[in-house]
């Protein structure tokens, strides 16, 4: 059997649930006399059957902002990445270095024997994310660019230099032959 739990309910989901509550707990004990009179007289006084339908009115109004509240409660957030575990290794050598100065163990070396050592520095993903926000915020070329992360100190890539052959030719006039290369 599959064991699940439940986030703690939002104050305002609990102030719904207790309204919706206090609503049913007043409709049973007005339905209640209700049907006491219609034993009692073999029907009702109007007054007590309008208290009882206006008590269920409020009872299906408390219900449906309960359902409100739940469904709003079980949407996954907006915009919100979702929340990475972190290694604990790292969130501890992190605050070791915070709190005293230490440096060992935040130098991240890389698996791979050519590599270098310089590899960076392990920082927790959420400072990670405020630096780049900030990053972001104060540079414009940022948004633009993209950075990529090589091996080598120099970064190829294939382009031709050559550029592209014109000519012109007259409407009517024979066409040359051109170089699909």
């Amino acid at each position: 059997m599959k064991e699940t739990k439940q986030a703690s309910a939002t104050p305002e989901a609990r102030a719904a649930m207790h309204e919706m509550m206090a609503a049913f707990e007043a409709f049973k004990g007005a339905n209640d006399a209700r049907l006491g009179e219609i034993e009692r007289k073999a029907s009702a006084d109007t007054l007590l059957e309008e208290k009882v339908a206006s008590i269920d009115q409020a009872v299906a109004s408390a219900q449906a902002r309960l359902d409100r509240v739940v469904s709003e409660a079980r949407r996954p957030p907006l915009g919100a990445e979702p929340k990475a575990a972190e290694a604990p290794e790292a969130k501890a050598a992190f605050d070791g270095y915070l709190r005293a100065g230490a440096s060992f163990g935040l130098e991240l070396k890389a698996g791979l024997s050519s590599a270098s050592n310089s590899a960076g520095y392990v920082v927790p993903e959420q400072t990670e994310r405020a630096i780049e926000r900030r990053l972001m915020a104060g540079s414009p070329m940022r948004d633009i660019a993209t950075v990529r992360t090589v091996q080598a100190g120099v970064f190829r890539k294939p382009v031709s230099i050559a550029g592209v052959g014109s000519g012109w030719v007259a409407e009517t006039a024979a066409r040359p032959e051109t170089d699909p290369a």
